[in-house]
């Protein structure tokens, strides 16, 4: 289940990466959905022959490489840290220019 779980989500990301260059994005860079999906995939792609793996290999086995899957973990943790440090809201002026022809009706 956990491999068929993970293959679906990447193929969504696939998916979704499709869809976000076919309509044509400028600045990708700045969109923190974009960075939230590359850190997913980083995080499954890192992790993914762990967790398919994990009910067949010993113990001991899984002591001497169970580490290595902090490597793809600490990069996912580091996207998604970037994502919420730089994410911000648009001013309320970038808002009224975009919106120019909408009238402004707030009462307070």
């Amino acid at each position: 289940p956990v491999g068929i779980e993970t293959i679906l989500v990447l193929l969504y990301s696939i998916i979704y990466f499709q869809q976000y260059f076919k309509y044509g994005r400028i600045s990708i860079y700045s969109d923190p959905n974009f960075w939230i999906v590359v850190g997913i995939l980083i995080y499954l792609g890192g992790t993914f022959f762990f967790n398919i793996l994990a009910n067949h290999i010993t113990n001991e086995q899984w002591d001497d490489y169970w580490h290595l899957t902090y490597i793809p973990e600490i990069i996912k943790n580091i996207i998604f840290s970037m994502t919420i440090l730089f994410y911000r809201k648009p001013d309320s002026e970038e808002l009224e220019s975009k919106n120019s022809s909408i009238p402004n009706l707030d009462m307070i």
